[in-house]
């Protein structure tokens, strides 16, 4: 055989020759295209694949936000003023709901969205049952029209196609089913059904204070949304003599890729370059590996040369090799992704958007086909260059008596380059861990341990339509949870630590409207704070006699006490809020810590609690502190709700645990941590490894000149020390170098750290101490072994 095809039978066969050499280098690689793919598929899913609507990139979210109370929504009349701009193709108005779905005995509430007719043709999307609601239907429908999403239509109509023109109950009002949506669609995301829009909003159709819609827009094909978001300055301007309270309310436009994605879009990246850096590692240390491989064939070489192989013949023979080795460590790459795909997936714990989308389909394989392709290159080129470029080996003796160390000194910079990689990449490791406890050990008011948490949902019928219901219905369900075993404390509270809180509420010190202050409103029951593990700092808690009849009694944190009393007591005083009944005034029995919503990095904010004895009792939260399991509590809840509510259209969803929600909270951050943290291990264990091997391949290479130093009399610990200091040399090169890139890049991470520099000496230094004993370790296992040479057991064997 020859040309070609003989040399890919040369280069397999001498691979087949090596079998730890190649074993090592394909296990190195598909470590390094591993976990290069596994995070491609991530970010494919997550950044680059299009969303499921036909020119995805035209779709805009519109609103008006208050960032200082986290608000976001449009008025009726913002939005018929936005329709006119010329910028918009298309539009629609939508609002997320939780409605009560009714079939028989059974009873389940769904999340689902009321839209406007141009809902699903803004998106671009037909039923795959039946039809939508179009343009042309009236906005407020008087005949409520519903579309079930595919699971839903399965799950509980077991995919009846005749389920079009059935009417449906939702709290008890009916619904006429007009389709069913294709599977996998639901936005905006966990939606089960749509409806149209009540008749009821037509109340608040001219009031421009009432900003509850959410708006999904699609532009024209060649309009751009810094264009819109001019527009929209500009009707701000314009309109705000219209609306006197909206001051603080700024209009904006973004890409609907941008909203579901935008947040996540930066640490994905650094966590991409991340994984970047240990592929690039891995084939450093591939190419050592190739090059110690080369240079102990190249009296094969030679002789191939003598008989007239041409320069470019050789370098083919090793670039095939390292082909050969590519697809290897490419198909074990792949294994590994695909094995890696569910630990991701559950690692982001649903709060990576998108990212349980992640597949290995046509992107991930031309991806790895390119991966593959730069490896071979990176791996195989510079080697097959650097060792035939004019290399004679006397063929006589061997490669021992090789005339040039043209090979020889390509290991100190391929070391170099492996520690300064692993440096960057272990030092943002060791950020982000000092960020992550930084974060997960700030106080949160409150003991997660042992609590089960969740929401109670009540029909909108005429059944809860007054407040003396809901009272009843709260009052029966404490007392009956508080008599069930293994319940130590029971409560309900409005909105529940660590969940997404948005708004608030103005008060103001009665005797001195000078001293006010925004404050999150809380509606509580007594032993909330017991169930919480929260303590009294002054005052006492709720009593059953806080009733309405009882002067009224609110208690407050100790954020809001030091707002309204910096130098004072707040026990005594009295406070007046402003809710939907209008101004309140309450007297202060009790402080307490201040407790942490939304995240681990807002900043806790003045809160207010009143009893719900006392007040219009709005949607609430349980919280049941136990000494069992707490996911064993949730029976007893449903028996204690089912016992409470003589109606039985009450239920209990969202049930979790606190733990559960301040590990769902910390997820993203723990998501970006455990990622770089096993890129950073594996890179630090390739470059020990990769010294390792080096000085094991210099002893070979140089085993009879150090019997030979030492039969002239030269210390075998001498000798031992030379091969030490050489490893350390350029391992401390690399670490100088990783570190210079590591400080002038500090500016890349800084968005993903809390409390922490993204040059911190602490870390950094610390960092560098490990892979500097790393590299010791590494370096000394094999000079130990030249401290122990017999100089005349090696020149016999010479």
């Amino acid at each position: 055989m020859t040309g070609f095809s003989s040399d890919i039978v040369n280069a397999w066969r001498s691979l087949v020759r090596r079998p730890l050499f190649t074993a090592v280098t394909v296990a190195t690689l598909a470590i390094g295209l591993g976990a290069t793919i596994a995070m491609f598929t991530v970010a494919d899913a997550v950044l680059l694949r299009p969303l499921p609507f036909p020119a995805d990139r035209e779709l805009v979210v519109m609103t008006e936000r208050q960032a200082a109370r986290n608000l976001t929504g449009a008025s009726f009349p913002a939005v018929n003023d936005w329709r006119a701009f010329p910028e918009l193709a298309a539009m629609a108005i939508h609002e997320t709901s939780n409605l009560l779905f009714q079939q028989g005995d059974t009873a389940e509430r769904l999340p689902g969205v009321g839209a406007s007719p141009a809902f699903f043709t803004t998106l671009g999307v037909s039923a795959a049952l039946g039809s939508t609601m179009l343009p042309g239907m009236p906005e407020l429908d008087p005949d409520p029209k519903i579309v079930l999403s595919h699971d839903v239509w399965l799950k509980h109509f077991e995919g009846d196609n005749t389920i079009i023109g059935r009417a449906i109950l939702l709290e008890g009002k009916s619904y006429t089913v007009i389709g069913v949506m294709p599977q996998g669609f639901a936005f905006p995301s966990g939606a089960k059904f749509w409806t149209t829009l009540p008749t009821s909003m037509s109340m608040v159709h001219e009031e421009r204070s009432l900003r509850f819609l959410e708006v999904i827009a699609r532009l024209k094909p060649a309009a751009e949304v810094s264009t819109l978001q001019a527009r929209l300055r500009d009707w701000k301007q314009r309109t705000a003599a219209l609306d006197p309270t909206g001051a603080k309310w700024l209009p904006e436009a973004v890409s609907l890729r941008d909203d579901i994605v935008g947040q996540v879009r930066r640490p994905l990246q650094i966590v991409f370059i991340g994984v970047g850096f240990l592929l690039l590692v891995a084939c450093a240390n591939a190419s050592a590996l190739v090059l110690a491989h080369v240079r102990s064939k190249l009296r094969d070489l030679t002789v191939q040369s003598s008989l007239g192989a041409s320069r470019a013949r050789l370098i083919r023979q090793i670039v095939l090799e390292g082909l050969i080795l590519s697809l290897a460590g490419s198909a074990v790459a792949v294994l590994i992704a695909l094995v890696t795909r569910d630990a991701i997936v559950a690692l982001s714990e649903n709060q990576i958007p998108r990212v349980a989308e992640i597949a290995i389909g046509w992107r991930t394989a031309v991806f790895t086909m390119g991966a593959g392709i730069v490896t071979t290159m990176l791996v195989s080129l510079a080697p097959a260059v650097v060792l035939t470029g004019g290399q004679r080996v006397d063929l006589k003796q061997g490669s021992r008596s090789t005339t040039s160390s043209a090979g020889r000194r390509w290991f100190g910079p391929l070391i170099a380059v492996e520690f300064a990689l692993a440096l960057m990449l272990a030092s943002a490791a060791g950020l982000l861990v000092t960020s992550y406890r930084h974060l997960s050990s700030r106080s949160t008011g409150f003991v997660a341990a042992q609590v089960l948490t969740a929401k109670v949902d009540v029909p909108l019928t005429r059944d809860w339509s007054g407040d003396l219901p809901r009272r009843r219905l709260n009052a029966a369900l404490l007392d009956n949870l508080r008599a069930q075993p293994g319940v130590r404390q029971a409560a309900i509270i409005t909105r529940l630590p660590l969940s997404d809180v948005r708004g608030g509420t103005d008060l103001w010190a009665t005797d001195d409207e000078s001293r006010k202050s925004p404050a999150l409103l809380q509606l509580t029951s007594e032993g909330y704070f017991d169930a919480m593990g929260s303590r009294i700092l002054e005052g006492r808690d709720f009593a059953p006699s806080d009733i309405d009849t009882a002067p009224p009694v609110a208690i407050i944190n100790d954020v809001l006490a030091k707002t309204l009393w910096p130098a004072d007591s707040a026990i005594g005083r009295k406070i007046t809020y402003q809710f939907m009944r209008g101004p309140s005034t309450v007297e202060i029995v009790g402080v307490v810590p201040a407790m942490r919503y939304n995240d681990f990095k807002t900043e806790v904010r003045p809160e207010i609690y009143v009893s719900f004895r006392q007040a219009l009792n709005t949607p609430a939260a349980l919280v049941v502190k136990t000494s069992l399991d707490p996911s064993s509590a949730a029976a007893a809840a449903r028996a204690a709700l089912n016992s409470a509510d003589v109606t039985h259209s009450v239920t209990l969803s969202d049930i979790s645990t606190l733990d559960a929600q301040r590990s769902r909270v910390l997820a993203q951050p723990r998501f970006y941590l455990v990622m770089v943290g096993v890129f950073a291990v594996v890179a630090g264990l390739l470059a020990a490894l990769g010294i390792y091997g080096t000085m094991m391949f210099w002893i070979g290479e140089r085993w009879r000149e150090f019997g030979i130093r030492i039969a002239l009399g030269a210390k075998a610990i001498d000798v031992a020390s030379l091969l030490l200091a050489q490893g350390l040399k350029y391992a401390g090169l690399g670490l100088a170098m990783g570190l210079a890139a590591a400080v002038a890049g500090r500016q890349i991470i800084a968005g993903l750290l809390f409390r922490v520099a993204p040059a911190d000496p602490i870390v950094l230094g610390s960092t560098i101490v490990v892979l500097a004993t790393a590299a010791f370790v590494a370096s000394l296992l094999p000079a130990r072994k030249i401290a122990r040479v017999d100089p005349v057991t090696t020149l016999r064997a010479e």
